[in-house]
């Protein structure tokens, strides 16, 4: 028997097609004939919206709405006030940032929910229990590790506890999770080659051919660079 689901925009059980017969199917962009997966909301190519509801809050829209009758968002999408990116979204899908009304009462709401600043303060602890174990000597480390395993498994723990109310529309399921997410710092440290070292003079040259005399030979040197970035804890 196929399997089924229940469709946001209509409420009605359709069938749910194979991964295989989606890529047959061959959907196609109305508006500028790019190929859509069946399950698009925007077209990626155009950002044209794909289906007869807002995308922001899950309100029956007609396709000559220019927006929504319900929470007043455009059905072009929203520009983010802080990247620029165009967004279909209550929050942006670039940097997060609330770009609804809806969406600021929920991270608002977020502020106050004690489970979501307990994970932010055990993955804040998880974070500097990492950079400890890095210069930790090593008849520091096993300690060290053994805490960051008990607060990750306690972090793992509270984000399992992070669920939206019952009854909650896809919508606002989306919203709740976008305005939880739990932001740490990731670090990459890279080696990269500086110079050479020649054993002449101890200059540092950027290549042995500087050296006037190189056939005495030298030392490549390198140095660490980190490089840091902002990354969300996945639940």
């Amino acid at each position: 028997m196929p399997e089924t689901r229940v469709s946001y925009a209509t409420g009605e059980s359709v069938e749910v097609k194979t991964a295989e017969e989606k890529t047959l199917s061959g959907a196609r962009c109305p508006h500028c004939g790019a190929a859509v997966g069946e399950d698009c909301e925007i077209c990626p190519s155009c950002g044209h919206r794909l289906v007869s509801y807002c995308t922001f809050c899950g309100t029956p829209m007609e396709w000559s709405d220019d927006e929504c009758p319900e929470c007043g968002a455009p059905a072009e999408g929203i520009r983010c006030p802080s990247c620029g990116t165009l967004s279909h979204r209550s929050f942006c899908p670039k940097c997060n940032t609330p770009v609804t009304r809806a969406a600021v009462r929920m991270a608002e709401a977020a502020k106050a929910d004690p489970v979501f600043q307990a994970a932010i303060g055990q993955s804040a602890k998880v974070e500097e229990l990492e950079l400890r174990l890095e210069s930790a000597a090593p008849s520091e480390a096993p300690l060290i590790r053994q805490e960051l395993i008990k607060v990750t498994n306690d972090l793992n723990d509270t984000l399992a506890k992070m669920l939206p109310p019952a009854g909650s529309t896809p919508q606002e399921q989306r919203n709740y999770h976008c305005a939880r997410k739990v932001a740490v710092t990731v670090r990459t440290i890279r080696r990269v080659r500086v110079g050479w070292v020649c054993n002449y003079c101890g200059c540092t040259h950027d290549q042995p051919s500087e050296c006037s005399k190189p056939y005495l030979g030298g030392t490549w040197k390198y140095e660490d660079i980190t490089t840091s970035r902002t990354d969300y804890v996945k639940e």
